[in-house]
């Protein structure tokens, strides 16, 4: 069981693209992902200030921002209680109260780098963080442009970590193929979003779209319309089948968890071809 605040040593995993910052395994996972993303599509080496925080640096931010007051709402408007007393935020930030931020679960990370709402950086990100599963949803709600959360459940690449498979130039033409994009065997950024928009399509059953449903009408070979109706779910399954007699799995047209697993290595592969 997760206790906020109180992550073991094994539910925490230090992030690689930012040295000392940790985070729950699964969001680790996708942070690393996602930064790898901006990095090649944005040119931008995203810096943290914040990740998994402890129950004690919790209520240390806490009071740091909020202060006891019996009546009145402070010159925030923000009054909070906890362990049975009331508190008037006086400076900062909002913050949580301890022991039910999102930092304290490990998937909220605090982004110095952005710049604010309208900026450039910003809208790069908001184009990108859907593809790995992270949002500043609730960030927008505090009017935080600088956080950013993650949830398991609208991750596309699943929060595993990947081992890489050896792929040839060959088996990169051939799925290209499959998701008709060009088939140049290189592993670029049409190709990636293409198969990632149909295993999107495929884990969330024609619900979820993070690229739009266009992008994956195309890569289905269907022209796009806006909308998902019955033949695209059959052009999907006859995707997948062909996505997957190049991953070497059984092409039953579902994406399974060996497909998944085939799938990511495939991936990881050819994103490391030289």
């Amino acid at each position: 069981m997760v206790t906020n605040g109180q992550l073991t040593a094994t539910q925490r995993t230090g992030l690689k693209t930012a040295p000392g910052q940790q985070l729950e395994a699964h969001a680790a996972a996708a942070w690393d992902r996602m930064w790898d993303a901006v990095l090649a599509e944005a040119n931008w080496a995203m810096k943290l200030t914040d990740s998994y925080r402890p129950l004690a640096v919790q209520e240390r931010v806490f009071l740091e921002r909020y202060k006891q007051q019996a009546t009145g709402s402070g010159p925030y408007g923000d009054v909070r209680n906890w362990n049975g007393k009331r508190y008037v935020r006086v400076n900062g930030a909002a913050a949580a109260i301890p022991g039910t931020s999102n930092h304290g679960l490990g998937l909220a990370v605090d982004i110095s780098d952005v710049g604010g709402f309208g900026s450039a950086r910003y809208k790069v990100l908001s184009k990108i963080a859907p593809r790995f599963g992270w949002s500043n949803a609730a960030g927008r709600t505090i009017n935080e442009y600088w956080h950013w959360e993650y949830d398991l459940d609208t991750d596309p690449t699943g929060g595993q970590p990947v081992k890489a498979r050896k792929v040839t130039i060959k088996q990169i033409k051939a799925m290209q193929v499959a998701v008709h994009t060009d088939d140049d065997g290189i592993w670029g950024k049409n190709t990636d979003t293409a198969t990632m928009s149909v295993r999107a399509a495929s884990r969330w059953g024609g619900s979820k779209f993070p690229w739009g449903y266009d992008v994956v009408q195309r890569a289905m070979g269907r022209e796009p319309s806006g909308k998902w109706g019955p033949k695209d779910l059959a052009a999907h399954d006859k995707t997948v089948a062909r996505m997957q007699k190049v991953l070497g799995v059984d092409d039953d047209g579902r994406w399974g968890p060996k497909t998944e697993a085939a799938f990511q290595a495939f991936r990881a592969g050819a994103q490391n071809r030289k």
